[in-house]
């Protein structure tokens, strides 16, 4: 028995994958959507995967489960590699067999971009200094070497106003009168709104894409400039402050430049990403709006 209506499967229910099931629930009408968390599907183990793939027989699977915590990763690296390379080889090639469009999402640390004016394309090589990036690239490799039909997309600093973020925990956190400093990393990135994100994910669906593509809004920060920049957009002050030399060994090695470029994605659906910083401005309203709301339903 299976589904006989057309449907997405989306695997892994955090910041990104809630995200992705939200959107789909909002465009995707004509499709059935099922979600899975870990606590339903443990995506390393091939005998639950196969069973449910078989059943739904998804024409695109979102691969949102994995490790994408740096530190986390630096310190369980056997888990990173079960999650982000193991289990992506896993579900690659279940979805080739059953012939399932597979959406696997990386990161821009599978770059080691060291110039400091250039960002990093597609085509540019990859030589990450990380576990987070190392395994994400071979997640990648996974993909590419057992799935026929897939979208590998390459993800900006994610910043929203829901799910576990850092930005929004700062924001939160300052709103609550919580005392604390923030020490950042010095390094350029590429911001990507997490909205921005998942509507680039669609358009490119929608269009049939296959391969690799950047995804992040235009433009690129210094990651001290970004969190300043949104904490004043707020209308709050906080400063944060470069990582003291005294605390560069508890920190992951990170790229000096983690800037995307993005050109690949525009020529392919036709119009570019928006500005970090008109993406954030429409970040912290929303923001602003879902806490009165929450202020008003408390009462």
């Amino acid at each position: 028995m299976k589904i006989e209506e057309e449907s997405h499967v989306v695997l892994g229910m955090g910041l990104i994958g809630n995200a992705i099931y939200k959107r789909l629930s909002e465009t995707c009408s004509d499709y059935k959507i099922f979600a899975f968390d870990r606590s339903r599907i443990d995506v390393t183990d091939r005998d639950q995967i196969r069973p449910m793939l078989e059943y739904v027989k998804p024409t695109v699977l979102f691969l949102c489960a994995g490790m994408s915590d740096p530190k986390k990763c630096e310190i369980d690296k056997k888990h990173a590699y079960e999650l982000n390379w193991d289990a992506t080889r896993v579900v690659a090639e279940e979805c080739k067999r059953i012939h399932t469009k597979l959406v696997f999402f990386s990161t821009a640390l599978v770059y080691n971009n060291r110039r400091k004016t250039s960002c990093s394309s597609e085509r540019n090589k990859t030589s990450p200094i990380n576990v987070l990036g190392q395994t994400k690239l071979e997640g990648e490799q996974a993909v590419k070497s057992n799935a026929s039909n897939y979208l590998i997309l390459r993800l900006g600093e994610l910043f929203s106003e829901e799910g576990d973020n850092f930005f929004k925990n700062i924001i939160e956190m300052k709103r609550n009168n919580v005392n604390f400093q923030i020490y950042s990393n010095q390094e350029q990135i590429s911001p990507l709104y997490v909205s921005d994100m998942t509507f680039a994910v669609m358009s490119l669906l929608k269009g049939d894409a296959v391969g690799t593509y950047n995804l992040a809004n235009a433009g690129h920060v210094k990651m001290t400039s970004f969190l300043t920049t949104g904490i004043k957009m707020a209308g709050m002050e906080l400063d944060v402050k470069p990582i003291p030399p005294e605390m560069s060994n508890v920190n992951v090695p990170r790229p000096l430049n983690m800037s995307l470029c993005t050109k690949k994605y525009a020529e392919t659906v036709g119009s570019p990403f928006r500005s970090w910083d008109d993406a954030l401005s429409e970040c912290i309203k929303k923001m602003g709006r879902f806490s009165s709301e929450k202020g008003e339903s408390n009462k």
